[in-house]
Order: C-alpha cells, then sequence, then structure tokens
C-alpha cells in the first residue's frame, strides 16, 4: 500500500502517469433479468414503525392478511403464469363435466348436483377469460401511452 502523505517531501514531485479511456466502440448491455426472491416481510418505515401504536385496526389487518403459501405468485410473470394455468384446469374440468352430464341419468340420485356443476366451473372459466382480456387491453393501453 502506498503511503502519501503531504507533510513528507516529493509528494508532488510525481505526476500522472497515465490516463486511460474507455472505449466507446464496445456495447454496453443490461445484465440478465432474473426473478429476484421477494422478502418474507414487507419493508417497513422504521420511523412509521417507533410511532404507531397498536389500534385494533392495525390487529384486524394482520388477522384478515391471508397467509401466501407461495410468495413466487407475488411476482408478474409468475401469476399470470398460474392464472393462465387455473383458466384452462376450469376449461378442462368443465368439459368433463359436460360430457358426464350428458351421459348421466338426472333422476338418478347424486347426479342430479353433479350436472350441476358445469354451469359454475365454466363461469369460473368464462369470468378468468375475461379478466386475461381485460388484461391484455390495460398492457396494450400501456403500451400506447409509452409510445406517445
Amino acid at each position: 500500500m502506498l503511503d502519501i502523505r503531504r507533510d513528507q517531501p516529493g509528494f508532488f514531485s510525481q505526476g500522472i502517469e497515465s490516463i486511460s479511456h474507455a472505449s466507446t466502440t464496445q456495447a454496453f448491455s443490461l445484465p440478465a433479468s432474473t426473478n429476484a426472491p421477494l422478502s418474507e416481510a414487507g419493508v417497513r418505515s422504521h420511523l412509521e414503525a417507533l410511532l404507531q401504536k397498536p389500534s385494533m385496526d392495525s390487529r384486524l389487518d394482520a388477522a384478515l392478511r391471508p397467509p401466501l403459501a407461495n410468495r413466487d405468485l407475488l411476482l408478474p410473470g409468475n401469476f399470470r403464469a398460474a392464472l393462465g394455468a387455473a383458466r384452462e384446469l376450469l376449461r378442462q374440468a368443465a368439459l368433463q363435466r359436460q360430457a358426464a352430464a350428458r351421459r348421466r341419468d338426472p333422476r338418478k340420485p347424486g347426479e342430479a348436483e353433479a350436472s350441476q356443476e358445469f354451469p359454475v366451473l365454466n363461469r369460473a372459466a368464462r369470468l378468468l377469460d375475461e379478466d386475461a382480456a381485460d388484461r391484455d387491453l390495460g398492457q396494450m393501453y400501456r403500451s400506447t401511452l409509452y409510445q406517445g
């Protein structure tokens, strides 16, 4: 390690030996995007944590907050993939129930309830389809706004 002190003789006797410039011909690129794992707890302001007194509202909020089994679903790409998979599963289950309802006799006990599952599953699949269409429309509007 070089010991440089101003009170030593010869402090200003050495000049700049060389100047190096970064090459401007190199193309700089961003690092590859990765999905970093989310932290276990949200970040709270330290001042807020010190000054906030526990109240009934904060206790109710904490009690009603659903537990997250899979924190990866909070990432937009993973959520969209899970939503698409759920939509496909609902659509397949609705088609299976419809085919089963056509083969069954509604007069037999227990089979009337099974035939009523088809409209519920079909409606859930349609709602997820509408949600996906709304998300795509929002993405289209957002990209239009970015383009100016």
